[in-house]
């Protein structure tokens, strides 16, 4: 660390760790498991990314410290950087311009080679967590704006195609997307995609991609969508497969946070107590989210991530239903997706009713004093 080589917003270095020593620094958003050679600059601010992307020959990590050498701080780390990175490694800071960074260029599991440090500095955060769900002639972008109030181009092509030489998509975020819309595509295709976004300068950002994918070879079902659910009723099963499904932009649900394709179903409550189950019905760890409203406007009621009994971390779900109402599932993975069934069964409501089962009614308890304590009783049964 005490013999950091300077580098510099745009600067491309070339360096080796064929010969070099083990660190000892702390641990920083990954593990420090091979030899690695230091870098270092001070006097930058803003957003800053330091990646070996371009040009890696043997599995990179990058560790960015701040500090002194006998006394660093972890300020963030990487294995394995995202649209088309790997085996390389990217690390995005937002860096102080007062402080003096500290980046480790080491290896996976021992691994030791050749690579090139890029340093750019970007006038704004990039956008993240980049996710496209491919269908059969169309996909669908969804990331994480870097730049809320900004506007955004999506640029695709063949895969390998040139950046400019693509077809090209222009938005505002939050208006236009996203998510976006990638219209026009063959099936059974490889196609990249880039993503940039402009910054509240009018600038125009760091652009994220390719972000590799390849369209279905065959047309999706209609319950991809919310506007196409299966209909469900009591005692009935349904089977589908997730990897026909599309990632859902749908408000978060309890435990069930959206990150993998689903299927949709709908019901209507009858006033019983309706239990919807994927328990034991899929090689995959299933989700499960319920609201209610319409697909424009859906009200959640219930999500669940894993149920007690069930294997391989499949999932079942129980709500109270009112009668007349329109229910929507969405049928999702936790990490993968796969073949499935959902049941559907319902049974009298429990009784009797828990007075405070919901925010709105909950019950008030009151400090006491020490050694005079009345417990409250409660239950969570029905």
């Amino acid at each position: 660390c005490e013999t950091a080589i300077p580098i510099t917003c745009g600067s491309s270095t070339s360096g080796s760790t064929q010969f070099a020593q083990a660190d000892g620094p702390p641990e920083c958003g990954t593990d420090i498991s091979a030899p690695g050679i230091w870098y270092t600059f001070t006097g930058v601010a803003g957003t800053v990314i330091l990646s070996t992307c371009a040009e890696h020959g043997y599995d990179t990590k990058l560790n960015v410290y701040t500090g002194v050498c006998d006394d660093v701080e972890c300020v963030n780390g990487n294995d394995d950087g995202a649209y088309g990175c790997y085996p390389g490694s990217e690390v995005i800071i937002d860096a102080d311009q007062a402080a003096t960074y500290y980046v480790l260029v080491q290896g996976y599991d021992g691994a030791v080679g050749d690579f090139t440090l890029d340093m750019v500095c970007a006038p704004c955060p990039p956008p993240t967590d980049i996710v496209v769900t491919p269908a059969d002639v169309l996909a669908y972008l969804s990331w994480t704006p870097g730049n809320p109030d900004g506007t955004f181009t999506v640029e695709y092509g063949a895969a390998g195609f040139t950046p400019g030489t693509g077809t090209v998509i222009t938005g505002t975020v939050g208006v236009d997307g996203p998510p976006v819309i990638i219209p026009g595509l063959d099936m059974s295709a490889v196609y990249d995609a880039y993503l940039t976004e402009t910054c509240p300068g009018g600038e125009e950002g760091y652009r994220r991609g390719p972000i590799n994918f390849t369209t279905l070879d065959e047309p999706l079902p209609e319950n991809a969508f919310c506007g196409g659910a299966v209909s469900l009723s009591c005692g009935q099963e349904a089977s589908g497969d997730t990897q026909l499904g599309v990632l859902a932009e749908a408000p978060e649900c309890g435990s069930a946070n959206i990150t993998m394709p689903g299927l949709w179903y709908t019901f209507t409550g009858n006033g019983e107590d309706v239990t919807l189950s994927t328990c034991n019905s899929a090689e995959f760890d299933t989700k499960i989210s319920v609201w209610s409203g319409t697909c424009a406007d859906l009200v959640c009621e219930a999500g669940v991530d894993d149920a007690a009994g069930c294997g391989g971390n499949t999932s079942a779900v129980t709500i109270a239903t009112t009668e007349g109402t329109v229910y929507f599932a969405l049928v999702h993975g936790y990490d993968g997706n796969g073949p499935f069934t959902i049941s559907m069964t319902c049974a009298p409501a429990c009784t009797p009713a828990v007075t405070n089962d919901d925010c709105a009614t909950a019950q008030i308890i009151q400090p006491q004093l020490i050694g005079a304590c009345i417990p409250t009783q409660g239950t969570n049964i029905c």
